[in-house]
């Protein structure tokens, strides 16, 4: 980030409100202290307030944080033409106009309660930095947590405080462990990271042996997904990825690490599996992993299971 100088239209003061959010009060630095007026969007009106506050005759008004660009915005005030107090908070955390300095119980387990959406946390910009696009934003933000369907993207600079912060009653959970992933994953030697990776491609050896073995039994289970002529039978638009997983917690810990070193990271399910069978039709995929799980089960006791997604 570089340091740029433009001259501002508003000062603001970001602080943590009586209930525990982030609020922001502002001037505008072109109107005078009373009698000014302002624009706001449609909804946001009960996130805007006039400042009664010891400090009114220093700031205009009060505004929720969730609403400030766009009140901003529609006043015609860009986030570079504006001058952020050096009194304002460091950082804060938030999600789906959720904030907080400092991660409360209840925070988050609202966060966990709402499935996880993407939490961020908040540097707020005093010293007016520019980020790579050369805007000069009021506070710059990291995605710490990214969940989906296929799992959760960490961001690298999470910090172990952090993820205990968050992990609230959820440590057997994959989110928690993706977290803490990231963590031990800073402190992994070459020599432990060599050691990782030969663990899990012994297991992955071992499950594709069973497969390779048992061959001809998939093969069989899959016999009706065909016509006479020995040609696949149309499924409609069902062409698509199948992943196999394990429910091996000592595969996943070491997998979860592993996937977010800075050394050839790998997703988490098992990449070195090889299906009997190739084709694009998740419809024989499913068919076929069906087999595939019970024989490995019956020779193994190893538990797997899949995630599909339509390409």
């Amino acid at each position: 980030m570089t340091k740029t100088l433009t001259k501002p239209k508003a000062r603001a003061l970001i602080y943590r409100n009586k209930s525990g959010g982030i609020s922001v009060k502002l001037l505008f630095l072109d109107k005078p202290l009373r009698g000014f007026t302002f624009k706001y969007r449609v909804g946001t009106k009960r996130s805007i307030k006039i400042n009664t506050d010891a400090d009114r005759d220093k700031y205009q008004m009060v505004v929720g944080f969730s609403v400030l660009e766009s009140f901003l915005s529609i006043n015609g005030i860009g986030s570079s033409e504006v001058e952020v107090d050096p009194a304002s908070i460091d950082t804060f955390y938030g999600f789906k106009d959720n904030y907080v300095v400092k991660p409360t119980k209840g925070f988050v387990d609202k966060w966990w309660g709402c499935d996880c959406p993407d939490l961020y946390r908040y540097m707020v910009n005093k010293d007016g930095h520019t980020n790579f696009f050369g805007l000069r934003l009021v506070c710059f933000s990291n995605k710490l947590v990214e969940a989906s369907y296929m799992g959760a993207y960490i961001d690298p600079t999470i910090t172990e405080e952090e993820v205990n912060l968050f992990a609230g009653d959820k440590q057997h959970t994959n989110i928690y462990k993706e977290m803490m992933g990231v963590v031990d994953a800073r402190k992994l030697t070459n020599e432990k990271h060599k050691e990782m990776t030969d663990w899990i491609e012994a297991y992955e050896e071992n499950i594709q042996k069973v497969i390779d073995n048992n061959k001809l039994v998939i093969m069989l289970h899959i016999k009706d997904m065909f016509d006479e002529d020995g040609c696949e039978i149309p499924f409609g638009l069902d062409c698509g990825f199948l992943n196999v997983f394990t429910e091996n917690e000592e595969y996943n810990k070491l997998k979860v690490v592993i996937k977010n070193s800075k050394r050839g990271a790998s997703p988490r399910w098992l990449t070195g599996l090889k299906l009997p069978y190739e084709t694009q039709s998740l419809t024989i995929k499913k068919k076929e992993f069906e087999k595939i799980k019970e024989v490995v089960y019956a020779a193994t006791g190893e538990v797997l299971y899949c995630k599909t997604m339509l390409d």
